[in-house]
């Protein structure tokens, strides 16, 4: 138990970090917590809550910088929040074998992606 609680704190900074700098913390929470055992729907949700902390943090140094082009930020946010929801309904509902197939494939297909364009 020790162990897991040490694991997911550093996989929480490594992706803090990666999601700060390029948004694809992610990429590193969710294979992480697949291997805990945690189920893909509750890994999912646990990534997207444990994103709360990396938003916020990034966020608040990004707006004291004035790096955001708020005419952009506010659609975004807006379009964020309303698919956020709609996918959030989706993944509830989607056969558990099906949501582990499409991650494994999300994955394969975007961590390469991710590494090669960032």
């Amino acid at each position: 138990m020790l162990y897991q609680v040490a694991g997911v704190l550093l996989v929480g900074i490594a992706a803090g970090f990666i999601g700060a700098v390029s948004g694809g913390g992610g990429l590193i929470s969710i294979p992480f917590l697949l291997f805990l055992g945690v189920p893909p729907q509750i890994t999912l949700a646990t990534s997207k809550f444990g994103g709360l902390g990396m938003n916020f943090g990034g966020t608040f140094k990004y707006i004291r910088n004035q790096k955001v082009v708020w005419k952009y930020a506010i659609g975004l946010a807006i379009a964020g929040v309303i698919a956020s929801y709609i996918g959030s309904r989706i993944l509830i509902s989607i056969n558990t074998k099906i949501l582990n197939t499409l991650i494994g494939i999300l994955l394969i297909v975007l961590v390469p992606t991710y590494l090669l364009y960032s």
